[in-house]
């Protein structure tokens, strides 16, 4: 945890993103099996807490680095545009009852963490929304994310990287029947803040353009 919380701070700096992905013996596959860590076979709630909180610290650390151009074709390529993008398409769970460990919250901005993540990939990156739509369940867990996630933040980072989508016709099409529209609807109706709103209405303009 220690580490990941470490790793998560360097990750924050833009300056330090290149020697970070190539430090020796390699960040990258630490920072992918902490994202992998499961809470399932835990034996008490102290080991699930840390687990879930190395998780959270490991997928911001890769939400940050995959903000960078210069990172992304190699993020893509070594495993954490899949590993980042599996996360964000994780629903969040129903509510545990009181014998059970609830770690829902931390789930919760594990995924928003995730979905900002998407969100910094396919910006300004031409062949991003086919490396998303190359991952299974990514997309789908897109428009999930924009429509049912627990965090609005999670909800506003899944939009935003389907936005980036739609600048391609073609990409606004597999959108559309990943059921975009009605996730923007939602959005655009249950929002609080009026950027989320706005952002949601952009995107639903731009589905509604690809399809006439």
């Amino acid at each position: 945890r220690a580490a990941a919380g470490a790793l998560a701070n360097v990750a924050a700096s833009p300056e330090c993103h290149e020697a970070l992905a190539d430090a020796d013996p390699g960040v990258l596959p630490v920072l992918l099996g902490l994202v992998r860590v499961s809470t399932a076979a835990r034996d008490s709630k102290e080991d699930c807490e840390s687990d879930a909180q190395t998780r959270l610290l490991a997928t911001g650390a890769l939400a940050n680095l995959m903000g960078n151009p210069r990172l992304k074709s190699r993020l893509a390529r070594e495993g954490a545009l899949a590993a980042v993008a599996r996360v964000a398409a994780a629903r969040d769970g129903d509510k545990k009852n009181d014998n059970v460990f609830s770690l829902d919250a931390q789930a919760a901005e594990t995924r928003a963490q995730a979905a900002r993540g998407l969100a910094n990939f396919c910006a300004r990156h031409p062949g991003a929304g086919d490396a998303v739509c190359g991952v299974a369940g990514a997309l789908e867990g897109l428009v999930d994310a924009a429509q049912c996630a627990t965090l609005e933040s999670a909800r506003k980072h899944a939009a935003l990287a389907l936005y980036h989508m739609t600048r391609r016709p073609d990409l606004a099409a597999r959108v559309v029947d990943a059921g975009g529209r009605r996730a923007m609807r939602a959005l655009r109706g249950e929002a609080a803040s009026e950027e989320t709103r706005a952002l949601a209405e952009m995107c639903l303009g731009a589905l509604e353009n690809a399809t006439r």
